[in-house]
């Protein structure tokens, strides 16, 4: 020890606001990591080097084989390490959902019959999670295959839960070509909507009781946040697969008037992101909702408003470069001239690139490491210090994870703690590569 500083050799845990604050004045290195660590940056990094392509077959090949449950059509949301074995974690309705997302979106990029058969399996597979709770339109979050049936893991299905499958279904509806697959869709969607409909729009569970973070019910607001846009999209969501009942679609049409009109939540300012000087609210997984709520409303209505709330949204995280956040702009964000949205492609691809294979919690601190720079000075996202690098942190060099999108891309915190014992599906790359494959096709009209 040198007056106030320190140098480390070994590994030492210390408080990492305490630690940044040290490596920003120059009186600390980062800490050594442990060996395996050191192998699995270099693991990571080389498989990054294989052409995408050939990686995202792989990770498909993985969520129909290591991260399928055959019995139910649906992919697991982790496997976990046991003793040098791996072990299927629950089946996951949300990590279902992006599924679904990414076989719509290859189905219209490239006509692949495989995926509206596999996306008819997973329906089939939601169905047999609702009816394990009575099929009311509550799904039991996560279950596990047991003796021909399902038991139930996590019965937590939030509006967040909604919001993502959703999206989902409204996006599937329109992408399959299949009468029946987009039969059972309507179906499903409209026993989900008439759940949140029957309760007020509160998610409430089988006991009646409201859950928390899930009152969607329609009050009286001077501007709009997610909460409005969460409202705004279950109720024309319900419009939506309504139209097939003229007599349903007039009470939901007294609704929606009610909400757009009475309430005035169309016309709303919407304020979704805000970005000062040291502090930034809300985190991006509430924006990764949002985003969601906001391409359902452009489904749903085809507004233009919508499109341009989106649109500002997205911009907003530009710094992450968030492929999942740009696919969703380039689908259902404003026109764009053909040289913008390619020039958008290329860079959510090239994020991308940078997806690897080994996708499991093993810990990875970036924080003081080259060659990451501190973006100075640091600031708080919610009520949390962040210490984030001036430009994404390759996928390579952070920790797996069930959802990447959903993260802060510029933070360099890790995850401290990670034993690497849970092992992630990589549905997030799936997706995102399909998304970005669809959004080319309405650029340039070939699949």
């Amino acid at each position: 020890m040198s007056g106030m500083c320190a140098k480390w050799a070994e590994p030492v845990r210390i408080a990492m606001p305490v630690l940044a604050v040290l490596l920003m004045t120059g009186c600390a290195s980062a800490p050594g990591e442990p060996p395996a660590t050191t192998v699995l940056r270099a693991q990571r990094r080389a498989e990054a080097g294989r052409p995408l392509e050939e990686r995202v077959d792989t990770i498909e090949r993985r969520l129909f084989t290591d991260f399928y449950e055959e019995s139910l059509g649906l992919i697991t949301n982790f496997n976990v390490v046991r003793d040098g074995h791996t072990e299927k974690g629950p089946v996951d309705v949300e990590q279902s959902a992006h599924l679904l997302v990414g076989l719509a979106c290859k189905y219209a990029a490239t006509g692949d019959p495989v995926a509206q058969e596999r996306a008819r399996r997973l329906l089939t597979g939601l169905d047999s999670l609702d009816r394990a709770n009575g099929l009311d339109g509550f799904l039991p979050l996560q279950v596990r295959a047991a003796d021909g049936g399902v038991e139930v893991v996590s019965e937590r299905f939030v509006s967040s839960s909604y919001t993502q499958l959703l999206y989902a279904e409204v996006l599937a509806w329109k992408l399959f070509s299949d009468p029946g697959l987009k039969e059972a869709i309507r179906t499903q969607a409209k026993r989900m909507l008439d759940h949140l409909l029957a309760n007020n729009l509160v998610v409430v569970d089988g006991q009646g009781r409201p859950l928390p973070y899930s009152d969607s019910s329609v009050k009286r607001r001077v501007f709009g946040t997610g909460r409005e846009l969460e409202t705004l999209s279950f109720v024309r969501a319900a419009c939506f697969f309504g139209e097939d009942d003229p007599r349903r679609l007039e009470a939901l049409l007294a609704l929606r008037k009610r909400i757009e009109e009475d309430y005035h939540y169309a016309r709303m300012s919407f304020i979704l992101h805000v970005s000062v000087p040291l502090f930034e609210v809300p985190t991006p997984s509430s924006s990764w909702l949002n985003l969601m709520k906001l391409a359902t409303l452009v489904e749903t209505t085809g507004s233009g408003q919508y499109r341009r709330l989106l649109h500002g949204l997205a911009d907003d995280y530009r710094a992450h470069q968030n492929p999942f956040f740009i696919a969703l702009d380039l689908i259902h964000g404003p026109a764009r001239s053909p040289e913008s949205a390619a020039a958008q492609e290329k860079t959510a691809r090239s994020r991308l690139e940078t997806y690897p294979l080994t996708n499991d919690s093993t810990e990875l601190q970036n924080l003081g490491r080259a060659p990451y720079r501190l973006r100075v000075p640091p600031h708080f996202v919610k009520s949390t210090l962040a210490f984030e690098a001036t430009r994404p942190v390759p996928f390579y060099d952070k920790a797996g994870d069930r959802y990447q999108w959903k993260r802060n891309l510029l933070l360099l915190d890790g995850n401290l703690g990670g034993d690497g014992r849970k092992v992630f599906s990589g549905v997030d790359c799936y997706e995102a590569y399909w998304m970005l494959a669809y959004a080319k096709t309405l650029r340039t009209g070939a699949k």
